[in-house]
């Protein structure tokens, strides 16, 4: 961490996040990603960066079971448990290709979660291509949201420059001023 801060010092950068993805397919690999999120939340601490992002629920041959979800919020709250032993912020973002890329799944993990363990990193385009209705999302979670991308998707699916594609981004930024939040909007652009 000290090397990576100097590194991020001498350019001038400030790092908002450290994301770890996890499979949560089974207890052993939970173990494994546990670590994962105990070693991103001390390099956090050491750096002085709040939040930690944390997603994933690999899908699988077989239909999620509520099993399943149990599995992952469980997990998802001792990840929230870590972050907050070290002072950090664990949020979930929500991702297209698992078990959470749809409406309803994604709603029931986040009922199964604690909301002071486990916060909210809605990615509008990701969220689009599960065919969220943005607006509901972000209203029905606005007081979970502690960290935002906004990223942008053409009519091809494919993520494009901000403004470019089909994201209606004024009504989310106007609830997200609302309620006076302060967190990081991160413009994110994978291609």
């Amino acid at each position: 961490p000290e090397v990576f801060g100097a590194a991020l010092k001498a350019k001038g950068v400030e790092l908002s996040t450290v994301y770890t993805g996890c499979s949560f397919l089974d207890e052993e690999a939970i173990e494994t990603e546990l670590q994962h999120v105990t070693e991103a939340a001390d390099f956090c601490a050491a750096l002085g960066v709040e939040t930690i992002l944390i997603d994933g629920g690999r899908k699988t041959d077989r239909p999620a079971t509520d099993a399943d979800y149990q599995r992952v919020a469980t997990a998802a709250n001792r990840m929230g448990e870590i972050a907050r032993e070290r002072g950090r912020v664990c949020s979930w973002h929500q991702h297209w290709g698992t078990l959470f890329e749809y409406p309803e799944p994604f709603h029931r993990l986040m009922a199964l979660t604690d909301p002071e363990l486990v916060r909210f990193t809605p990615d509008t385009a990701q969220l689009t291509l599960g065919g969220f209705d943005l607006v509901e999302v972000f209203s029905r979670y606005l007081d979970r949201i502690h960290y935002v991308h906004f990223k942008d998707l053409g009519p091809d699916r494919r993520f494009i420059e901000l403004g470019r594609g089909v994201i209606d981004f004024p009504p989310l930024w106007r609830m997200l001023s609302e309620v006076g939040y302060s967190g990081w909007i991160v413009v994110d652009l994978d291609y």
